[in-house]
């Protein structure tokens, strides 16, 4: 009995180390397309809420760094309860100064919107709310259109047609309830979207349906890869957490590469 107990707290001690202590400060690069020479290269990034974590943060402008992306996407949430503006803007400053930072306005934002507005535009990084702007590459355009959540899909007009060299990305910070609006989903050629932080405490089956019945709606797009009627779709796990510890949702920098 002495050595199953002993057993018992060793199991409990390293799964609880492991949550709080270990995945919350792991950093992997997850790859949507994989290809030998890309024509355009995408970093993701999102869920910043940002916090006192210097070390983690470095780690992250090493790794963007190594990846040389052409261009930054940020699905938003930079903010925590406790965040210090002018650290972040600097680390903000930081992404901005590896490749050019296209940024969209998370739900932390949503009641700081023009704090968040001041802070993009101090060091120089384009904030997208709504609207679409068009990033050129030789012959290639990409069209990034980005907007916080579903509700704002009605405010959406004149968007570009998909073709060869006509790519068109949404940017969104919540995939909540998208599959309910295929006409949109068909404009893009893909759809890059957070929020979830990929479960955060993650159990399979299990996080993805109490997050449903939280919110009393469908989260289809919850975690990861998805193709989806023409459209490749990406829910990432984010890089930080609003509540502490993180379990099977490793923080993640996700590369689109583009043929």
């Amino acid at each position: 009995m002495k050595i199953l107990k002993i057993i018992f707290i060793f199991t409990i001690t390293f799964i609880l180390s492991y949550i709080f202590l270990i995945e919350p400060n792991l950093l992997k690069v997850e790859y949507i397309n994989n290809v030998e020479n890309p024509r355009f290269t995408i970093a993701l990034i999102a869920d910043i809420h940002f916090k006192n974590q210097r070390n983690f943060h470095e780690r992250i402008l090493k790794k963007l760094d190594e990846i040389n992306p052409d261009l930054i996407l940020n699905a938003g949430d930079i903010f925590s309860n406790n965040t210090d503006i002018d650290e972040l803007k600097n680390f903000l400053k930081d992404i901005n100064n590896i490749a050019p930072m296209i940024s969209i306005l998370g739900n932390w934002e949503e009641s700081a919107a023009l704090e968040a507005e001041n802070i993009y535009k101090e060091i120089g990084s384009e904030l997208l709310h709504v609207e679409t702007t068009t990033v050129q590459k030789d012959n290639l355009s990409l069209n990034i259109t980005g907007l916080p959540s579903k509700y704002y899909f009605k405010y959406l007009k004149n968007l570009p047609e998909k073709t060869e060299d006509n790519i068109n990305i949404l940017l969104i910070h919540s995939p909540y309830e998208i599959e309910n609006f295929p006409e949109i989903i068909d404009k893009f050629n893909y759809i890059l979207g957070a929020h979830t932080h990929g479960g955060q405490i993650y159990i399979p089956y299990i996080t993805q349906k109490l997050m449903e019945f939280s919110h009393e709606g469908n989260y289809k797009f919850f975690k990861g890869s998805y193709d989806y009627m023409d459209s490749e779709i990406y829910i990432t796990n984010g890089l930080g957490q609003v509540f502490p510890g993180r379990f099977l949702s490793v923080p993640e920098i996700v590369v689109l590469e583009i043929e």
